[in-house]
Formats: C-alpha cells, structure tokens, sequence
C-alpha cells in the first residue's frame, strides 16, 4: 500500500504538517490503495498564501494563456490518486456530462413515457 505524505504546494512536493490520515479506498473494489496524510491549518495557509502570490501574475497573463491553464484536466486534492475508472467530467452545459460507471450511461438515456 502506497503512503502519501506531501502536498503540492507552490510549485513543489512538501511534507503535509497533518498528522490526520484517511484512507484512499477503490470505488471498483471498495480496497484500500493507498494511506494519506491530510492537510492541516498551516498546509492550508502555505496554499492559500501562494496561489495569492500566483494570481497576481495570473491576473496578468493573456486570455489564450489563461485559457490553457484551466482547461488542463483534473486536481488533486490532499494527495489524492487518480483513478482512471472513476466518473469523471462536467455538469450542465460543460458536456455530456459523466464517462464510466452509471453516470456514463445515464447521461445517454432520456426519460419517455410508454402508453398501452
């Protein structure tokens, strides 16, 4: 089983000042993949304080290049892996909607009514 103990926080890996941990479990098989360690208050205002400091040169950046950031994909949270079966995608008019499992599918259905 695979430890997790950092956050990414301003451009780099560092140990997470939590002493919390949580499980990361598979949503195939409900096992535990990996062990991580949460982020506390200070790993909350170290990230806080540097995307402060990264949106003051955000803010500067063309249109194109803000556009190519955010359409770069999925975040990761607290360490979290990344599970390529898992739902994924957007809400509303962002597209289709869910790939994989139910959601996949359900977002191809629509409701009718069947009269005898």
């Amino acid at each position: 089983m695979k430890a997790i103990t950092t956050q990414y926080i301003d451009g780099a890996f560092v140990e997470s000042h939590g002493r919390e941990v949580m499980d990361s479990i598979n949503p195939n098989n409900g096992k535990v993949i990996a062990r991580v360690t949460l982020g506390d208050d200070e790993d909350a205002r170290r990230a806080i304080s540097a995307a402060k400091r990264a949106f003051a040169s955000f803010a500067h950046t063309t249109k194109q290049e803000r556009s190519d950031v955010l359409l770069a994909g999925r975040v990761a949270i607290n360490g979290m892996l990344d599970d390529p079966q898992a739902p994924w995608g957007g809400f509303k008019h962002s597209g289709v909607g869910r790939e994989f499992g139910t959601f996949g599918i359900e977002a191809f259905l629509e409701p009718r009514a069947i009269l005898e």
